[in-house]
């Protein structure tokens, strides 16, 4: 017992499992964990980084941009002459850089901070609208300008611009390590807040001189301050540079110092000097701006020098990052080959008999046929244990699916025709229903019934009468198309609904089936022939209505002989006596009330589709004698109450007879249908007539009774 029970955990497969599993752990952990991680950190960081300095570049560019076009439009809001063409080029060139600079720059911001991204946005849409005024404000007349507006166009644009360098600021801490891009992206970040002061002074004294006036004390406070600040600044930029000791950043830093403080800072003295004496030169405003260019230019120069050293620095940590990786997935690749027996021995042991299992498992809820299954029903471990249970799911699935089958059919089905029966309609009916109501299309109803099948029962018996219902349902069967739907609705009563069908369509297939039938010889009962009814479904009707109306229909093609189809096709069918219609004369209302009947039995007679033409002829001619025998009466009537019209409703009688007797040639002629004869007999002469010229006469008739 216990020999056996050591061969069990032998082959037991989760003990096999298990040490696979621990063994190529252990292999993976030993040889590839370390370097892939540190492998990963340094690329995840490298990619952080890249996109940080590609992100920041653009909006380097857009404050560059926008720093000229700041003091260039407050030196233009200062003056008293208009803006020149010169400054309106040069501002337009400024603005296209900024804003394609900055579109980028917030697009790439949206990826690595989209709330900081959505908060710039926002307050680049109130900087647009302040620009906008400030180009409204350089177009006015200087006396018509707002007094204050310069100083709001300069205030306002400066908080932007340190907006974004304050963005760029947050965005350069999201990388807490400090290293060479650290401090590379800082240098870029303290030659951005130099321009900005140094701009800042220069700006405020460029306004002050274009207006040929002394600067005030509260500017002049600022200019002092923005320059005190910009030296500041500039002090420890280059104290970076001497530590840093890059030749490159060296000679745009030396650049800086000769355009800056060597040529424009020097003469920005000068100028102040002659400010502050009330004494300034006519042309030193341009000369001024001249010389603000090339100065302010190589500050942004320097900047682009430090963005070429960080994004070389990016570029090695990259490149670095993916021999990190390169090494770590060598590892990893023999440590593969290492695990490659035991991948293989759980693919043929475990994975392909677990695939088959599932396989299997997935055919059987289908039901579908299942995979052979025996070489694995022979191994004498968990999966063989498997395999035997799935044989014995497999038999009980079929059986259980096999009743389930057994009763949906008995359920929806009728045992002696094998149509479906009356609990399948209400959920077809509802169905086809919902979709005609969803698409706006047309369904017809179809209810024919066996004539005189009693007979055939009480002659014949009930088993032929089986029989005659089994053979009239495989013939209906055959005429139908497939969407149609064809129940047995009880006895010896048939009803097909058919969908997308307009009453035209299935009175012409009815009229197929009642032929078909008719010509069929039963072996036994002989001649079995059906009475029909068609009905076309009105819009968001009921189905109980629906099938009554084509019920009623049914109904009158038996009152009418049996063997015929009947169909709806207008109201004016089902048009009832109403009481408002009475005219207060008993006998007028009498042969009213008898006309609109026998118009009525008129016109189903003509709907028939097979109707006798002698028949319909004569009971027209009866009505036609009955109304001119009723024109007759009533004339008499209103002439004895003293109907002051007489006379003219006299004529009108005539007109409607003449008429009525000129449509029974055309007719007669087959120049005219029955239905159109009959519906100018019901709508022109009947009702018609009735409601329009005689209830002119219901006043008298009504005071006289």
């Amino acid at each position: 017992m216990k020999s056996e029970k050591g061969v069990f955990w032998f082959r037991s497969l989760q003990t096999k499992l298990s040490i696979c599993i621990l063994v190529t752990n252990f292999v993976l952990v030993i040889f590839s964990m370390s370097l892939v991680f540190d492998a990963v950190k340094v690329n995840n960081r490298a990619n952080r980084i890249t996109a940080i300095n590609r992100c920041s570049e653009f909006f380097f560019l857009t404050i560059e941009a926008l720093a000229f076009e700041r003091g260039r439009t407050n030196v233009i809001l200062s003056e008293e002459s208009p803006i020149t063409d010169a400054n309106r080029i040069f501002i337009e060139e400024r603005r296209v850089q900024a804003d394609k600079n900055l579109s980028i720059g917030l697009e790439k911001l949206n990826e690595i901070d989209p709330v900081s991204a959505n908060l710039l946005q926002s307050e680049y849409a109130k900087f647009l609208k302040l620009r906008a005024k400030a180009d409204i404000q350089a177009e006015m007349k200087f006396a018509e300008r707002e007094a204050a507006f310069a100083d709001e166009w300069f205030a306002n644009s400066t908080t932007f611009i340190f907006r974004i360098k304050e963005t760029l600021a947050v965005l350069g801490k999201k990388e807490l390590i400090i290293d060479d891009f650290d401090l590379y992206y800082q240098l870029q970040l303290a030659c951005i807040e130099f321009r900005l002061f140094s701009g800042y002074s220069g700006s405020v004294l460029t306004a002050a001189i274009s207006r040929g006036t002394t600067i005030p004390g509260e500017k002049y406070q600022n200019f002092i301050e923005s320059r005190v600040k910009a030296d500041y600044i500039w002090a420890n930029i280059d104290k970076d540079m001497a530590e840093l000791n890059n030749p490159a950043l060296g000679r745009k830093s030396d650049k800086v110092f000769q355009e800056y403080y060597n040529e424009y800072r020097s003469f920005q003295n000068e100028i102040l000097r002659q400010a502050l004496a009330g004494k300034v030169p006519k042309d030193t405003v341009q000369r001024l701006a001249a010389l603000s260019v090339p100065a302010f230019d190589s500050i942004f120069d320097l900047i682009a020098e430090v963005s070429v050293e960080n994004r070389n620095y990016v570029e090695q940590m990259k490149n670095k990052a993916i021999r990190g990786l390169e090494v770590a997935l060598l590892e990893f690749f023999l440590v593969l080959a290492f695990s490659v027996f035991s991948l293989s021995y759980f693919r043929i042991m475990l994975f392909s008999p677990m695939k088959r299992i599932i396989n299997a498992l997935q055919s059987i809820v289908n039901g579908q046929p299942v995979s052979n299954l025996e070489t694995d029903a022979k191994r004498q471990d968990e999966i063989g244990w498997l395999v035997q249970g799935v044989k014995m799911l497999q038999v009980s699935m079929e059986e259980e699916r096999r009743l389930k089958a057994k009763n949906e059919i008995l359920a929806t089905t009728d045992n002696l025709t094998g149509l479906y029966n009356r609990h399948m309609l209400d959920q077809e009916a509802e169905r086809a229903l919902a979709q005609a109501d969803r698409y706006e299309d047309p369904i017809s109803m179809i209810v024919f019934d066996l004539d005189h099948f009693k007979n055939v029962n009480d002659t014949c018996g009930h088993l032929i009468g089986d029989e005659v219902l089994k053979q009239t349902a495989q013939i209906v069967k055959k005429l139908i198309r497939r969407p149609d739907k064809l129940f047995r609705f009880g006895g010896e009563e048939f009803l097909i609904l058919m969908p997308k069908t307009t009453v035209d369509e299935a009175a012409a297939v009815a009229e197929k089936i009642r032929v078909v039938l008719e010509e069929n010889k039963h072996p036994y009962a002989g001649q079995v022939t059906v009475s029909i009814g068609v009905a076309e479904r009105y819009r968001k009707e009921f189905f109980k209505d629906f099938y009554k109306r084509a019920d009623d229909n049914l109904y009158r093609a038996k009152k009418y002989g049996r063997n015929r189809v009947v169909r709806s096709i207008v109201a004016a069918v089902n048009m009832i006596w109403n009481p408002e219609w009475e005219s207060g004369h008993p006998e007028i209302d009498r042969q009213h009330q008898k006309l609109l009947e026998r118009s009525k039995e008129l016109f189903e007679m003509s709907m028939l589709s097979n109707s006798e033409f002698e028949k319909v002829l004569t009971m027209l001619e009866t009505l036609i004698e009955e109304i001119d025998n009723h024109f007759s009466s009533e004339e008499q009537i209103l002439e004895q109450i003293g109907y002051p019209d007489v006379e003219d409703h006299k004529l009108i009688h005539t007109q409607l007879l003449t008429k009525a007797a000129s449509l029974k040639n055309y007719y007669l002629q087959d120049e005219i249908s029955t239905s159109s004869f009959i519906l100018f007999i019901l709508d022109d002469v009947v009702l018609g007539h009735m409601l329009k010229e005689d209830k002119l006469f219901f006043p008298y008739t009504q005071k006289k009774t």
